[in-house]
């Protein structure tokens, strides 16, 4: 059913305040978006329309009341955006975002300038960008959401069927917007030399165009899938079924696989990744070959740098009484948590490990403990460890022992908190 809502906007159309722009197209958000606005916001998308167009953050409000004439420069026909590690212009950088309601600030209020859609991305050798953005010959905007698509699809069509024989011209377009891909001739869309060229690696998104005879081509699958791994999702279910082809796909496709080849533990090892964990097959999960590689693969990740969001964290009870203040703490949380963060306690692949401590025949006398789960990597995983008992013991004296011998490398430190009390309320409010 056709939205009735019949307001124009015209080009060259002044508002007092950003806010009162972005009212005009109120009835195109979503409510969550529209709350978020402040005097702050310059730029918001037309949800609505994104929904029609079946897109994800393609159509927007951009407002520029600040920028650097040399970074941004517009006319009638383009807009320019130079990207610059110190720009100030926060908008259209994106390549998600492709088409613009642009309103520029002139003197004391906002003037909107028409839409425009992305057709050109330029990279210089420091690898920043500059945007190139055509306007649409349109001065009169019905905001209808049916008809500011209809807009877009024309003109759309109208970009990539101008320089049709030009084939560096539509490459730059579909470079642009990979979406363009579906406004092509029937034999541009079909012919594998030119999917293969176009493709706009990792994601491959022109394939979805194809018909299912070259989805399901195996020869080409794997030459596509080198290096389009998402793509798998595009494929046909035989081609997703192949062990062969999704040993090339499933580091990047591996949630498109079949539910067959993700049963497949051979294959998740070859292709693991740490967030294969969610969409692996549910017996799976619990393997302990999984999990090693699991972790193995957080330990690379951090030994990498730049990842202080991930911190490992060891809470372990040294004594019966820690032990109990474990299994009451695990207990709370699949109180208040999901099923899917209670398995990854169940699977040991949460970043805060919960661990008790065994006691053995020999305990007493030759000092021997063991614990429920392997501990994190002492060298490059664990950042955090924290003892809970009643009282200092062997074992808190060893685990400290063992874990101070990294203390003067600093990116093997790890802090440990002790805490040794006979009060389980306030340790498990702790």
């Amino acid at each position: 059913m056709e939205s009735s809502y019949e307001m124009e906007l015209c080009v060259g159309k002044k508002f007092k305040s950003k806010y009162e722009c972005f009212t005009f197209f109120k009835h195109l958000m979503s409510k969550e978006n529209f709350k978020l606005i402040n005097n702050l916001t310059n730029d918001i998308p037309l949800n609505k329309i994104n929904n029609i167009l079946n897109k994800y953050n393609y159509v927007w409000i951009n407002i520029i009341d600040k920028f650097e004439k040399q970074k941004l420069r517009y006319n009638d026909k383009y807009l320019i955006i130079k990207e610059n590690y110190d720009t100030q212009v926060d908008i259209l950088k994106n390549c998600c975002e492709k088409v613009s309601f642009l309103f520029v600030k002139k003197n004391k209020t906002f003037q909107f300038l028409g839409i425009y859609q992305l057709v050109k991305i330029i990279k210089n050798e420091k690898f920043l960008y500059t945007y190139a953005f055509k306007k649409i010959e349109k001065n009169t905007i019905l905001l209808n959401d049916y008809e500011i698509r209809n807009i877009i699809e024309e003109n759309s069509r109208k970009l990539v069927m101008e320089p049709i024989k030009d084939e560096k011209r539509i490459k730059q377009l579909l470079e642009a917007d990979i979406d363009l891909f579906q406004y092509l001739p029937k034999i541009l869309k079909n012919d594998k030399k030119f999917l293969l060229e176009t493709s706009n690696r990792p994601y491959g998104e022109n394939i979805k165009y194809a018909e299912l005879d070259i989805r399901n081509d195996k020869e080409f699958a794997k030459k596509f899938l080198e290096e389009n791994g998402y793509s798998l999702q595009y494929f046909s279910e035989e081609i997703r079924n192949d062990i062969e082809i999704c040993r090339i796909a499933c580091n990047l496709g591996y949630n498109y696989a079949t539910d067959n080849i993700r049963k497949n533990k051979q294959l998740a090892l070859e292709v693991f990744v740490p967030f294969h964990m969610k969409i692996i097959n549910k017996n799976l999960r619990k393997d302990k070959d999984i999990i090693k590689k699991f972790w193995d693969e957080i330990t690379s990740i951090i030994g990498m740098g730049g990842f202080e969001w991930l911190i490992p964290c060891s809470i372990i009870g040294i004594d019966d009484f820690g032990n109990e203040i474990i299994d009451k703490f695990l207990k709370k949380e699949k109180e208040k948590h999901t099923t899917a963060r209670i398995l990854q306690y169940e699977e040991q692949t949460e970043l805060i490990q919960l661990v008790k401590t065994i006691k053995t025949t020999y305990n007493d006398i030759f000092n021997i403990y063991d614990f429920d789960k392997q501990l994190f990597n002492i060298e490059e995983s664990t950042k955090l460890i924290v003892l809970i008992g009643k009282e200092e013991n062997i074992v808190s004296k060893n685990l400290k022992k063992e874990y101070s011998f990294h203390k003067e490398n600093e990116r093997y430190n790890t802090n440990i908190i002790e805490i040794y009390t006979q009060d389980y309320n306030d340790t498990i409010n702790l």
